[in-house]
C-alpha cells in the first residue's frame, strides 16, 4: 500500500485529497495496470493519470446549477475528442488493451481513491457524500468518453459490445 500524504486523520474534501495524493494514487494505478498489462513500459502504464485525476478533482469542485446536476447525472454530456477520457481510450486501444481491461482500470481507480480517502477521514460529513456523488459522475464521464473513443477505433462487428476476456485472449 502506498503512503497517503494527508495527515493520519483529517477532513479533507475529496478533490483536495486527490490533488495532495497524486503520487500514491498514481502508483496504485500503475500497480493495477501492470497486473493486467505486464509488458507495457512505465510511461505506457502511467498514461496520463495525472490529467485524469486533475479533471476529476476540478469537476468535483466545480459549481453546478440544479439543471447541470440533472443533466450530468443522466449522462447528457457529449463526448469530446480532447477530453482526458477520450484520449485515454485512444491510448489504451493503441497499446493493445481490450475494452474490459480499460474499464477495469477505472473500477480500480474508483475503489482505491474512495478507500484511501475514507480511511483518512475523521468523520464523514453530508458534503462528503455530495463529493462522492460528484466523484462518481466524474469517473463515469471519463469512462464514457474513453469507451466512446475506444469503440470508435474498434467498432464491434455486430453493433454490440463484445465480451472480451480481461487477459486479452477473447
Amino acid at each position: 500500500m502506498h503512503q497517503i500524504q494527508a495527515s493520519p486523520k483529517s477532513n479533507l474534501r475529496l478533490c483536495h485529497f486527490i490533488r495532495q495524493n497524486l503520487s500514491s494514487i498514481t502508483e496504485e494505478w500503475i500497480d493495477f495496470a501492470r497486473s493486467i498489462a505486464p509488458d507495457l513500459t512505465y510511461l505506457q502504464l502511467r498514461d496520463h493519470i495525472h490529467e485524469i485525476l486533475f479533471f476529476i478533482a476540478d469537476d468535483i469542485e466545480c459549481i453546478q446549477t440544479p439543471q447541470q446536476q440533472i443533466d450530468k447525472s443522466h449522462g447528457k454530456s457529449i463526448p469530446r475528442r480532447d477530453s482526458v477520457g477520450s484520449i485515454h481510450g485512444v491510448l489504451r486501444y493503441d497499446v493493445g488493451f481490450n475494452l474490459v481491461q480499460m474499464i477495469m482500470e477505472y473500477r480500480a481507480l474508483r475503489a482505491s481513491i474512495i478507500k484511501l480517502w475514507v480511511k483518512s477521514q475523521i468523520v464523514m460529513l453530508t458534503s462528503d457524500l455530495e463529493d462522492i456523488v460528484r466523484f462518481n459522475e466524474s469517473i463515469d464521464q471519463a469512462l464514457a468518453d474513453s469507451v466512446h473513443f475506444f469503440m470508435e477505433k474498434h467498432p464491434p462487428r455486430d453493433g454490440t459490445v463484445s465480451h472480451e476476456a480481461p487477459n486479452g485472449n477473447g
